[in-house]
């Protein structure tokens, strides 16, 4: 069983290489476009560096999906097929890990995204193969657990979550991906409202993924297969839309995950097109990351942001890996 296991681990690493190969090649033929225009100069950005826990200590990550920060720099890491969360410190080292696979209180099924409230020292989880809310302490201890699909009608499939923020006054909102709704449940768990549905007008969806929430209580939703951003009022209530399908700069490919910092600049992972896209708060394009010509500097599948005080996490799902930027603003 054990030769049976390492042959499996290293067949899943082999293939992980070939496919971010092909990946760097294809994302070749997407750079005269993306270059066609120089950026704003209203923001820059520099590598700092890249995270990979040491195997041999807490394990490898294990194409990591969504990635959350506090306000202490410590970050916590949805690893998506370990069925766990890692927390590391802000100089990227690993502290520890919680959960473990299954279907019990304190375990998880291939989480895809989570969410940290800093004020209350709680960390939301989006268990999404046990369709459910995990919600524990910063330390890792489990607090309590929200079945989504107790309220749900019955024409809808489970409600698989695949985006979670929380907003400053407590409401939690939960991308219901097979249903094309953003679900909208109290501090304590109770459903209050949805929005959205299949559709590709404002305010529908065709599989909404990232969200968050910003210091004015807008919501940003990742409406993956539309290939846009779409923005709310804490009501749901439609205010504006950013991109639409393509490979130039402003416009998307299956994007992943949304993030704004202090000073209003909106993240974007475009996931096909295999950059992240900066706008500014009206949603003007301003610069991308992840466009440079050399193999190292770009991505092989952008997934989670996060951002805080002048830095940009980006976990890269097929590279295993977290990666590290200084964001800085251009004094006008």
């Amino acid at each position: 069983m054990e030769k049976r296991n390492i042959f499996f681990e290293r067949l899943v690493k082999f293939f992980t290489v070939i496919l971010f190969t092909i990946c760097s090649l294809f994302f070749v033929g997407f750079l005269p476009s993306f270059c066609e225009s120089a950026p704003s100069g209203k923001i820059t950005h520099k590598y700092l560096f890249e995270i990979k826990p040491d195997a041999n200590k807490i394990g490898a990550l294990n194409q990591p999906a969504d990635i959350a920060v506090d306000v202490s720099g410590n970050l916590y890491a949805a690893d998506t097929v370990n069925s766990r969360i890692v927390v590391f410190d802000a100089s990227g080292n690993a502290k520890f890990a919680f959960g473990r696979h299954g279907t019990g209180k304190e375990e998880l099924s291939a989480p895809m995204a989570l969410t940290v409230d800093s004020k209350n020292k709680k960390v939301y989880v989006a268990d999404s193969s046990n369709y459910r809310i995990q919600i524990f302490k910063t330390d890792g201890i489990f607090l309590s657990s929200i079945d989504l699909n107790k309220d749900k009608t019955g024409e809808e499939k489970d409600v698989r979550p695949i985006g979670i923020a929380v907003a400053g006054g407590g409401n939690i909102y939960v991308s219901d991906a097979d249903n094309n709704y953003i679900r909208i449940y109290s501090s304590d768990g109770k459903f209050l409202s949805k929005f959205g549905g299949f559709g590709s007008e404002n305010g529908k969806f065709c599989i909404p993924v990232g969200l968050f929430v910003d210091a004015d209580d807008k919501l940003y939703v990742v409406d993956m297969n539309n290939s846009r951003l779409q923005v709310f009022d804490n009501q749901g209530n439609f205010l504006f839309k950013i991109g639409s399908a393509g490979d130039a700069r402003g416009d998307f490919g299956r994007p992943k995950d949304v993030c704004v910092d202090e000073n209003g600049f909106i993240y974007v992972s475009d996931g096909a097109n295999l950059v992240i896209q900066i706008f500014d708060k009206n949603g003007e394009f301003i610069d991308l990351i992840g466009a440079e010509k050399e193999v190292d500097l770009q991505f092989a599948s952008p997934f989670g942001l996060a951002v805080l005080n002048g830095r940009l996490y980006i976990t890269d799902r097929w590279r295993n890996s977290i990666r590290v930027y200084e964001i800085e603003e251009v004094s006008k």
